[in-house]
């Protein structure tokens, strides 16, 4: 399928998937078209082994295909892609009957306002600029998923310490 780039071997978890995944890595959907910082993102994400990247995807379709099969428990959106864009991500998940709620979390290059605003308005629950908050990315993502355990009532656990992973793409 066009703009689905990998696929690690992950299960589609349940409506409890974020306690399904307490002792293991949390499946994670990066969405980003240039190669480079696609690479960034995943060493980013799967250093230190908690999470784990199920899916990348380099344009909206696939990455909403992804999306579909691999319901994971938090994506990275870019807002370019080569087909579609992130937003349009945002607003075809946001439209979704979901039984859980992922992390939606942008990257990009836009920090403008009325575009922070468009994304969050389409269900983005964080917003960061490449250029100076990808040192923060990690932090977001556990915070968020840590939010929406205690929110579920899923964990009470840390969700770092989890066995190391294989970083990189494959």
């Amino acid at each position: 399928m066009s703009g689905s780039l990998r696929y690690a071997n992950t299960p589609s978890p349940g409506a409890d998937h974020l306690a399904a995944h307490a002792d293991g890595p949390h499946p994670i959907q990066v969405i980003e078209d240039l190669p480079l910082v696609r690479r960034l993102l995943c060493d980013i994400i799967e250093e230190g082994g908690q999470y784990k990247v199920c899916a990348l995807s380099d344009t909206e379709d696939g990455a909403v295909a992804d999306f579909r099969a691999h319901r994971p428990a938090a994506v990275v959106v870019d807002l370019n892609l080569k087909q579609g864009s992130g937003l349009g991500f945002l607003n075809q998940v946001r439209r979704m009957d979901l039984d859980y709620r992922p992390a939606l979390i942008v990257v990009t290059n836009h920090g403008i306002a009325a575009i922070e605003a468009a994304c969050m308005k389409a269900g983005a629950d964080h917003f960061l600029d490449k250029s100076r908050d990808l040192v923060r990315l990690k932090t977001v993502i556990d915070d968020t998923l840590r939010a929406r355990m205690d929110q579920d009532g899923a964990n009470d656990e840390p969700l770092s310490g989890a066995p190391d992973s294989p970083s990189g793409l494959r």
